[in-house]
């Protein structure tokens, strides 16, 4: 085994040729024929233009960087004679000779150039594998997972590091966070020896990761109320009156995406018959004071369907009809068939705060 520091006096310099050609030269041993011929003069690119369209590869390159944690130098120390895998390596401040790095992206110290989904090695070729904050940013975990066994050589280790409590962040896509228990359930014929979140990885960095993106999705005084709170305020109010509270209705979209507490989907599977959807009537308002938003709402009707999450700003769509008091969207449908017969009908009402639904509204 064989490091080299690529930053000299804050310079980041290229990996010389000589230890390129003698890292390619070891791959041409396990990869697969089928890629042999995608031998280029700094890495194996496994990717054609094909490949790249089937698995929504990104035409720019997403700058990636991940320093080898304590347990993964342990590793490639431990494996110095052989071979170690890093999977979705990005870019790397230090170039071993005994680790393939592997990326999406050819940057300077990639070695192959391939998707997960489809790895271009024989089976049993690695004594080890390194994935660090990868699986996360792939759209098909399971199928990755199954290939990093399949390249893994029997009593090789794995050393694998997903996020769990970490807010949105892209990559250039972000599809999942795994629990200790999803994480074990990628792997099912690894004979696991332990889930640890050591380090930097225990729960205070969760805390001061979303702490600091929370107060940065507020401005001036709110977020400076929001900064001077004691953790025990957060701790001892009920969600009932923190649901009201500034800090909370004035969070930006983007925040609210990236840090929820959980995520929901809505969805319509494809209609084999075209229905419509007919908006009755709309009001929106108090139970004193109120407007008929009917026109308004059909004109945000699109693709038969209607949806106001609870982001948007309603009160930019219908004004405020009850300054100061409760307000409620309420609204009467009917979903017609072909012959325009009604097949569902019903009313929906959600209730406002500060501008904004509390709950989204979806027909």
């Amino acid at each position: 085994m064989y490091k080299l520091d690529l930053i000299k006096n804050g310079v980041r310099h290229p990996v010389p040729n000589s230890l390129k050609q003698i890292k390619l030269n070891k791959i041409n041993d396990i990869i697969t024929d089928e890629f042999k011929s995608c031998r280029k003069e700094q890495c194996y690119d496994c990717l054609d233009e094909g490949s790249r369209k089937i698995f929504g590869v990104e035409e720019e390159p997403a700058l990636s960087e991940n320093v080898y944690h304590e347990p993964a130098l342990q590793l490639i120390e431990k494996h110095k004679n052989g071979l170690v895998l890093d999977f979705g390596a990005g870019i790397k401040n230090t170039y071993y000779t005994n680790v393939v790095n592997l990326d999406i992206n050819p940057y300077d110290n990639t070695d192959v150039v391939a998707v997960g989904d489809m790895l271009p090695f024989k089976d049993n070729s690695f004594d080890a594998i390194h994935s660090n904050a990868v699986l996360g940013h792939v759209k098909n975990p399971f199928a990755c997972a199954k290939e990093l066994v399949r390249v893994l050589k029997p009593g090789g280790d794995l050393f694998c590091c997903v996020p769990f409590l970490q807010p949105f962040h892209t990559c250039p896509h972000h599809y999942y966070n795994m629990t200790s228990e999803g994480l074990k359930n990628l792997f099912p014929t690894i004979k696991i020896r332990a889930v640890d979140a050591y380090d930097e990885l225990r729960p205070i960095t969760s805390l001061k990761l979303l702490a600091t993106d929370y107060a940065n999705g507020l401005n001036g005084y709110t977020k400076e109320k929001f900064l001077n709170m004691k953790i025990s305020d957060i701790i001892n109010t009920s969600y009932n009156r923190l649901r009201n509270s500034d800090i909370v209705v004035e969070l930006s979209e983007e925040k609210n995406t990236k840090m929820a507490c959980c995520q929901t989907l809505f969805g319509t599977k494809p209609e084999t018959d075209e229905t419509t959807l007919k908006i009755v009537s709309a009001t929106y308002g108090s139970s004193t004071s109120h407007d008929d938003v009917a026109e308004k709402i059909k004109s945000l009707v699109a693709d038969n369907h209607l949806t106001i999450t609870s982001n948007q700003r309603i009160a930019s769509m219908f004004g405020d009809p009850a300054e100061g008091h409760p307000k409620k969207l309420k609204v009467e449908w009917q979903r017609l068939n072909s012959k325009n017969e009604v097949i569902l009908k019903g009313k929906i009402s959600c209730d406002e705060y500060s501008g904004k639904l509390r709950t989204p509204l979806i027909l």
